[in-house]
């Protein structure tokens, strides 16, 4: 379905505005959750890798960007390399919420 994202409110951070609509395609949700332990379990048993693990591959990664977008330097095709941005200070964990 279809979502309003982000803020107009004057308050908002530079990346929340604007106010748009997002349409999420359907996703299957179980009933029960999984703690990191039963998730740790399944990974050794069937040897999983998750996404942010796997190295990406400029072509599926190209499909998804807007035409024109250049390769990411190798440096960056890294396993995590396209979720995960480091930092090379503390982060703050407080929430203003």
């Amino acid at each position: 379905g279809e979502f309003l994202m982000g803020s107009d409110h004057q308050l908002a951070q530079a990346n929340e505005r604007p106010a748009h609509k997002v349409r999420v395609h359907g996703f299957w949700m179980d009933r029960r959750h999984v703690t990191n332990a039963q998730f740790a379990t399944f990974v050794r048993a069937t040897g999983y890798v998750t996404t942010a693990e796997r190295k990406p591959e400029w072509e599926t990664l190209r499909v998804q960007l807007p035409p024109g977008t250049p390769r990411p330097p190798d440096s960056a095709m890294v396993a995590g390399g396209m979720v995960f941005v480091g930092t090379n200070r503390p982060v703050p964990l407080q929430d203003y919420s």
